[in-house]
């Protein structure tokens, strides 16, 4: 990486500027980071070093949270149906349903009721590195029957994909499912109701 102009405080030093992402494989834990300068003539001054720690992308908090992480560059979509059949998704994200014309209108905040995804990671293999996409609901859920769904929508290049499902309730795991996603999952229908099933689950009433 060149160096850029002179500090113009300390003009004997010049000064530089680094951004840098690490793999969603990265190992978790402290890690030192060495970074070392090198003149034209290729000597090389002394390390500095960062100690640092990589530690696991915490997930969001809210009374119910479905939770997805996978570990390649690949664009999946989680996909939850609520108790009364509205599917939550990137061209739906929030499972509120406003009042009809007409009627009464809800409180201006009465959409956080609603289960949310929160991102369409790696959207057409548009790459972020997030690989994580999570519905959640910061109010009560409904009571009743899930449906969690897994839409494959390309693998990007890659040969398969290693994902993860939770389910949350305040913080405690409910349910899980692991698997992998190959090319022949990217076939199924991309629109509503796409995907495959990979879990159901029931919440009961407060």
């Amino acid at each position: 990486m060149p160096a850029g102009p002179p500090d113009p405080l300390m003009p004997t030093r010049s000064t530089f500027d680094l951004r840098a992402s690490f793999s969603a494989s990265f190992p978790l834990g402290a890690f030192d980071l060495v970074v070392q300068a090198v003149d034209a003539e290729g000597r090389v001054g002394p390390p500095a070093v960062l100690n640092l720690t990589a530690t696991a992308r915490p997930l969001p908090e809210g009374e119910l949270v479905i939770a997805l992480a996978w570990r390649e560059f690949v664009d999946l979509d989680l996909r939850v149906v609520d108790p009364s059949g509205v599917e939550i998704w990137a061209n739906n994200i929030n499972s509120y349903t406003p009042p009809a014309p007409g009627t009464r209108p809800d409180a201006s905040d009465a959409w956080q009721r609603g289960g949310i995804l929160d991102f369409d990671s790696n959207q057409q293999c548009r790459i972020d590195g997030r690989n994580a996409e999570n519905v959640v609901w910061t109010q009560a859920p409904p009571a009743g029957a899930y449906q969690v769904r897994l839409d494959t929508f390309s693998l990007c290049g890659h040969a398969k994909a290693n994902w993860w499902i939770g389910v949350y309730r305040r913080g405690q795991l409910l349910s899980q499912r692991r698997g992998v996603s190959r090319p022949s999952d990217t076939r199924f229908d991309h629109g509503p109701g796409g995907g495959v099933e990979v879990l159901r689950f029931d919440v009961e009433g407060p």
